[in-house]
């Protein structure tokens, strides 16, 4: 019972998205906008450097060029990088619909950080579910997983929140300091996810 419940609401927006993730009948719906061109491709271009252990310096591809890891949208220092490498090495590649799976992934981890911190405050365990359950897949944020690193820098809002809470929830120095530990991870994995709009608005949520 422990884990069952978040592990449901972790499955539930790879369940409502199944037609991005899934392929039936031999189609997938795909997403559109700048998903392929400014996402995808900087993304598996990383990813083929770092498995074979070479780090992207430059990129040449805009006006007279700029250092790769400048460019939010390949994620370049996000910590994720490191399973998407191990993926491209077991599969032999990274394809656009593996990078809809990722997308689809950030709003699962959204979900169960929604479902986390949540529970601190409230203990309604219904209300809680529910919110999570529309919250999680509501427009806007389905709308925006045209947008990775949108996404994936969104996700870490609950965690960051959670651990706020939990720092001041805590009964000694000790569990605060733990709390605060969780608060710094999570804190680097917003400011690597790539979306710096996301950053500047965190300052005034937090």
């Amino acid at each position: 019972k422990r884990f069952l419940l978040p592990l449901l609401i972790f499955c539930w927006p790879v369940l409502y998205l199944f037609r991005h993730i899934f392929v039936i009948n031999g189609f997938y719906m795909a997403i559109a906008n700048d998903f392929i061109n400014l996402y995808y491709k900087y993304k598996v271009y990383l990813l083929d450097c770092l498995a074979n252990f070479h780090f992207p310096l430059w990129s040449p591809s805009e006006a007279a060029g700029f250092p790769f890891y400048t460019n939010p949208f390949a994620q370049v220092f996000y910590p994720f990088n490191a399973l998407l490498v191990l993926w491209y090495k077991v599969f032999g590649g990274y394809s656009s619909l593996d990078h809809q799976l990722f997308t689809v992934l950030g709003i699962s981890i959204f979900a169960l950080g929604l479902f986390m911190w949540l529970k601190l405050i409230n203990k309604d365990i219904k209300a809680v579910v529910f919110a999570v359950l529309v919250m999680s897949v509501s427009f806007k944020v389905t709308e925006i997983i045209r947008f990775p690193n949108a996404v994936h820098s969104m996700a870490w809002y609950p965690w960051i929140l959670y651990a706020l809470t939990r720092v001041m929830f805590s009964n000694s120095a000790k569990e605060a300091a733990k709390s605060a530990g969780l608060l710094v991870l999570f804190g680097v994995f917003l400011c690597t996810a790539g979306y710096p709009y996301f950053v500047y608005y965190a300052v005034f949520l937090f």
